[in-house]
């Protein structure tokens, strides 16, 4: 009879089970997450600009791929957005470049408007 004990040798850890509990783990939370929709949030100013407006509200201003300023399909003056006191957002199109963008900001600025928002163009979906 041996009552000697069987030479300890070194334990290995199988990671296996490790790697199938994590890729389940992982498979889980990405479905049952959700995510935000970012299309159309503002990207300068304190709140969301909302649909609906009041007359006291936000004026949407948009700029076109040339450069322009449009408000409601006409040419938009700023001075006379200036002196109504409102609040401006401003929707550039795709067709607008970053500069023309910086430009009618600078535009914008120089004519004395108070709180300019801008947002960027929401994706067809």
């Amino acid at each position: 009879m041996r009552l000697e004990r069987p030479h300890a040798g070194v334990r290995r850890v199988i990671l296996a089970p490790l790697v199938d509990v994590l890729l389940i783990l992982l498979i889980f939370f990405m479905v049952t997450s959700t995510y935000a929709d970012l299309d159309l949030r503002p990207v300068v100013g304190p709140e969301p600009y909302g649909v609906a407006t009041t007359q006291a509200g936000p004026v949407v201003v948009t700029l076109l791929g040339d450069g322009e300023l449009r408000l409601r399909g006409s040419e938009a003056e700023l001075s006379t957005l200036a002196a109504m006191g409102r609040e401006v957002v401003l929707l550039p199109s795709g067709a607008a470049s970053v500069g023309q963008l910086v430009a009618a900001l600078n535009r914008m600025e120089a004519a004395g408007l108070g709180t300019i928002s801008l947002v960027r163009p929401g994706r067809a979906k």
